[in-house]
């Protein structure tokens, strides 16, 4: 359904929770990479739970710019998301850009 919506109206922002799939990630990674739209990055209960490798596959097939944090509070500790997100090893400029500058870009915010 969400990619129909983001082809339906391509000039639409839309972000994706949770990968793009609420415990539906092989879905999501089927139907949503290379579409006009952000992943957000809570996985409940945590990130932490996903295998980091399938991750950085995901943002490595979809690019990092298209990638926006969330930490699904108060579910899950902001902390330790933005710790799951750090441990992926992905360059500083990927980290930063999901960690916020890719959100302050999408909604035309100053950097």
């Amino acid at each position: 359904m969400i990619r129909d919506i983001a082809r339906a109206f391509p000039n639409l922002r839309l972000i994706a929770c949770h990968f793009g799939g609420y415990h539906q990630l092989d879905a999501a990674e089927e139907e949503l990479l290379g579409q006009n739209v952000y992943l957000e990055t809570s996985w409940p209960p945590s990130m932490a739970a996903l295998a980091p490798e399938r991750i950085r596959s995901i943002i490595d097939r979809d690019g990092a710019e298209r990638v926006v944090f969330g930490s699904d509070w108060p579910m899950a500790d902001p902390g330790a998301e933005i710790a799951s997100i750090r441990r992926l090893g992905l360059g500083e400029e990927q980290t930063a850009g999901i960690l916020g500058q890719n959100f302050v870009r999408l909604v035309g915010g100053d950097q």
